[in-house]
Parts: structure tokens; C-alpha cells; sequence
């Protein structure tokens, strides 16, 4: 019998380059955001969705324009830029965040994981239209591969009988153009002032932003009534999903652009399906394994780009 040679480095190369290719800081941020929307669930519950929110931004801002004065030498925001900051902050987080909360208040943690993955399409768009960044076809295809991805993933959810609201469908699909707008034109702050100091003071021109709808949206609460898990929620999303996430996210702008970081929005679907499999003993149907291969093979296929 004639004996066959396998070549360990066939293997191993194609796992490298892989590897080399993913955007490190987005995936982490992915990974935190992943559980942001079940932590906020827990709070919205018991909290009004814009004090969740102004808290949220309030706690994250000032954390990050603290490190920011360490890790960036606290680099000034030069004068031109400075309407560019208050509208992201504006749009990109207050208007972001008024509309996310309400939308996730309305329908269900899958559902709102489902529509987000829609900030990468509205992306593509506002880049090409700006003519900010070149796009691949090959980043065109990992997201047209994603979405197919997600579309297995939610399958079974439309068919559950637990219809979520219209209303709040509709509101998360606000939230993920104004999302994709901070993503897309952020990218000048982030090269000029660093991505802390963007994070932290877009946060605060944020929490002010909610501010302004406070008087007319915030329904009444009773502090005393709200749980340590509902101020865990809270503090998850200040510290994991807005501190370390959103630094994270804009470290992977900075480096590799909008187009290329926007993708793994798609991961959060799977991780969502992954960990309630994992920590609530939930089944994964056929149509979920295959739809989260399919989402990670979009992700490689767009994410191959970068550094070739």
C-alpha cells in the first residue's frame, strides 16, 4: 500500500491567513454587544428606556474622556471638527439610543438582533455615496452572504406566534441607519483625535441629546423599585458594551475602515443563539447551525479583503 504524505502547512496556512485577517477589536466589541441587548432587556423592564439610556452615556463618557486624557495626551478637538462631533453625538448615539431603547422595549432581543444587522447595508450606501471608501465586490458578496446567513438564523422566530411590535420594528430599523451614519463618517475624528476621545465625548453629546426628549418621553418610575439586575444592566452597558465595545469598534474603523468593521454586525446573531444554547440548555435547530456557518463564512470572505 502506498502511504500518502499530508502536508501540515496546506492545513495550517489557509487557518493563519484567516487569522490574520480578522478585525481583533471589532470581533471583541461584537462579542460585548452581544449581550448588551439581553443585559438592557433586564433593565428596561423595571427602568424608563431614556433613563437607561442617559445613564448608559453618562457613566461611559466620562470614563472614556478621563482615559482619553491618558492613553490620547488628552489631543484637542480641533475647531473644525467640533460640528462634525456634536452631530454624530446627536445622531450616532442620543438619536441612536432613543430609538434602540424604545424599539428593544417594544419587540423581542431577537428580533432587534436580527434588524440590526441591517446597519451594514445602510453602510455600503453612505459610503458609496460619499465616495468616503472604495468597496470591494468581495466585501459586497461577505455581506450578501451574512444577510442570507441571518435570514436562516430568524427563521423559525416569524413563525413562533410571539409577533413582535410593528412599532418597534420600525424604531430599530431607525436605529440601525443612524448607527451605520456614526460608523460611516466617523472616520476623520477617529484618525484626528483617536477613537477614546471620540467615544467619550460623542457619549456626552449623546446623553445630552436624550436629555432634550426627557421631558416629553420619560414615563414615571420609582428608583427605590429597580433591581440590583436592572443597575447591572445598566452598568454592563456603560462599562462592556459603550467603554470597551465602542473603543474597540472605532480602533477597528481606524484601521481597516467602515465597510470592513460594519460586517461583523452579523455575528451578533449567532453569538445571541450560541449563549442561550449554551446557558439557558436552548436547542439549535439545522437552520441555525447552517445559518451561522453561512454567517462566518461572510465574514471571512469580506474580512479575506483587508489584507490582501
Amino acid at each position: 500500500m502506498q502511504s500518502v504524505a499530508v502536508d501540515g502547512q496546506g492545513i495550517t496556512r489557509p487557518l493563519i491567513s484567516l487569522a490574520r485577517a480578522v478585525n481583533y477589536p471589532a470581533l471583541v466589541a461584537t462579542i460585548f454587544w452581544a449581550g448588551n441587548k439581553t443585559a438592557l432587556k433586564v433593565s428596561l423592564a423595571e427602568m424608563d428606556p431614556l433613563v437607561v439610556g442617559m445613564a448608559r452615556m453618562v457613566i461611559a463618557g466620562i470614563i472614556l474622556v478621563a482615559l482619553a486624557r491618558r492613553i490620547e495626551r488628552g489631543r484637542p478637538v480641533p475647531a473644525a471638527l467640533l460640528p462634525r462631533l456634536a452631530l454624530l453625538g446627536a445622531v450616532g448615539m442620543g438619536l441612536n439610543a432613543v430609538l434602540f431603547l424604545h424599539g428593544l422595549h417594544l419587540t423581542s432581543v431577537s428580533n432587534a438582533a436580527l434588524i440590526s444587522t441591517l446597519s451594514p447595508v445602510f453602510c455600503i450606501a453612505m459610503v458609496l455615496i460619499s465616495g468616503q471608501e472604495r468597496v470591494h465586490r468581495r466585501t459586497v458578496a461577505g455581506v450578501t452572504l451574512a444577510m442570507l446567513g441571518v435570514a436562516l438564523l430568524i427563521r423559525d422566530d416569524a413563525a413562533s406566534g410571539n409577533s413582535p411590535s410593528l412599532v418597534g420594528d420600525l424604531l430599530l430599523i431607525g436605529a440601525a441607519v443612524t448607527w451605520a451614519a456614526y460608523s460611516a463618517y466617523g472616520g476623520t475624528l477617529l484618525r484626528s483625535v483617536g477613537p477614546v476621545t471620540t467615544s467619550g465625548y460623542t457619549l456626552l453629546v449623546g446623553a445630552a441629546t436624550i436629555a432634550l426628549f426627557s421631558p416629553l418621553l420619560v414615563r414615571q418610575w420609582d428608583v427605590s423599585s429597580v433591581s440590583a439586575a436592572a443597575w447591572g444592566g445598566v452598568l454592563y452597558a456603560a462599562i462592556l458594551s459603550s467603554v470597551v465595545g465602542l473603543t474597540l469598534w472605532n480602533v477597528g474603523i481606524k484601521q481597516v475602515g467602515a465597510t470592513q468593521t460594519m460586517v461583523y454586525n452579523y455575528l451578533a446573531p449567532v453569538l445571541a443563539i450560541g449563549s442561550a444554547a449554551a446557558l439557558l440548555g436552548e436547542t439549535l435547530s439545522l437552520a441555525q447551525v447552517a445559518g451561522g456557518l453561512i454567517v462566518l463564512a461572510g465574514l471571512s470572505l469580506s474580512a479575506r479583503r483587508t489584507r490582501q
